[in-house]
C-alpha cells in the first residue's frame, strides 16, 4: 500500500504542476486503464517478485492496477478521476499500441466530416475525433450519467464547439434501458457499463437511462454521416437496426469493436447485406476480413463504391 500511496503520490503531484509526464505518469497509467495488459514492470518494481511464473505475475499485474485504481478513485472522487483519466488518456493515446485500429478510422476523416461516436463514454475519442474533423462535426452519445458529466466537462475543457453531446443510449426502439456500471475489487469500471440483460447478476451502480433509435433523430435528418466509430458492450447490433436507413442513405465508414458472436455475426450480415465489406486493420492499411487468419473484434465496415 504504501509503494501504491507513493506512486500514486508522483502523479497526484505532477498533474497539480501541469506535467503529468514521465516515469510515475507511465507506470501509473499502466494501472489506471483497465481495459489495457500492463507491462508486468509495474508490479516487478513495486512487488520485487522475481522468479514468479508467468500466471502469477499477470495475476500481481491485474491486483495492482484494481488496487491503484480503487486508491485514485477514493482519493479524487470518482467524477474527477474520470476526467483526470480522460485528460491524461487524450494526451498519451496516440502512442498506445492498443488503440491503432481505431486511430486508422480518425485518419481517414476528412477535416469537413461528420461523426458519430456512439459509446462516447468519457470523451477520449470525441475529443480526438473532433481535433481531426475542425470544420466538420462530432454527435457523441453517451447514456451513463457520470460518464456524461466527464465527457462534458473534458469537451468544454479543450473547447471544442464543434461536438453535440446527445445524453442517451441509441437502440432498435424508443423507450429505456437498463444499464450498469460494474464493479471489481471496489473499483468502478466506467468503460465496461453496458446493458443488463434478463436474468443477468452483475455488481454494480445501475441506471435507467433514456432510448432513441438513431433514424428517428431530428437533428440528423438531411446530416451526410461519413464515420461511425461504436462500441456499446455487446448492443452494436440493436443500435445498427435503429439506423437502418442512416446506413443505406450516408454509407458511412463504420468502426465497431464486436466480440459477442451472435452481436459480431449480426452484425457483419446487415452491413453485407448492405454491400459493404467487413474488413480490418493490418498495419497500415485496411483489407477484407479472412476468418481464417484474422482474429481482431475492431471491425471496418466499409462502404461500397459510388
Amino acid at each position: 500500500m504504501t509503494a501504491s500511496l507513493q506512486l500514486a503520490g508522483s502523479w497526484c503531484r505532477a498533474v497539480i504542476a501541469g506535467k503529468p509526464s514521465g516515469i510515475a505518469s507511465f507506470r501509473l497509467s499502466l494501472a489506471m486503464f483497465p481495459n489495457e495488459l500492463s507491462s508486468g514492470s509495474l508490479s516487478a518494481s513495486l512487488s520485487g517478485s522475481a522468479g514468479s511464473t508467468a500466471s502469477s505475475k499477470f495475476e500481481k499485474d491485474r491486483v495492482m492496477k484494481r488496487l491503484v485504481q480503487s486508491l485514485l478513485q477514493r482519493i479524487f472522487g470518482f467524477e474527477r478521476y474520470l476526467f483526470l483519466f480522460a485528460w491524461f488518456k487524450t494526451k498519451t493515446l496516440r502512442w498506445d499500441p492498443n488503440e491503432r485500429d481505431v486511430l486508422q478510422l480518425i485518419s481517414r476523416m476528412s477535416e469537413q466530416s461528420t461523426v458519430l461516436d456512439i459509446g462516447a463514454n468519457i470523451g477520449i475519442m470525441t475529443v480526438l475525433i473532433a481535433k481531426r474533423v475542425r470544420y466538420g462535426h462530432v454527435h457523441a452519445f453517451e447514456p451513463i450519467p457520470e460518464n456524461f458529466r466527464a465527457l462534458t466537462r473534458l469537451v468544454s475543457h479543450f473547447k471544442l464547439e464543434n461536438v453535440t453531446l446527445h445524453h442517451m443510449a441509441l437502440g432498435e426502439s424508443s423507450g429505456q434501458l437498463e444499464m450498469v456500471m460494474p464493479e471489481q475489487q471496489h473499483v468502478r469500471m466506467q468503460g465496461l457499463s453496458h446493458v443488463v440483460q434478463p436474468g443477468q447478476e452483475v455488481v454494480g451502480h445501475r441506471y435507467t437511462v433514456p432510448q432513441e433509435r438513431l433514424d428517428d433523430l431530428g437533428e440528423l435528418q438531411g446530416v451526410q454521416i461519413d464515420g461511425i466509430k461504436i462500441d456499446v458492450e455487446g448492443f452494436e447490433q440493436f443500435v445498427f437496426a435503429g439506423g437502418l436507413e442512416l446506413l443505406r442513405s450516408c454509407q458511412p465508414l463504420v468502426y465497431a469493436e464486436l466480440v459477442e458472436p451472435e452481436n459480431r455475426r449480426f452484425s457483419c450480415e446487415l452491413f453485407e447485406s448492405l454491400g459493404y465489406t467487413v474488413s480490418v486493420a493490418q498495419q497500415d492499411q485496411i483489407v477484407p476480413l479472412d476468418p481464417s487468419r484474422h482474429r481482431s473484434h475492431n471491425l471496418f465496415m466499409i462502404p461500397p463504391p459510388t
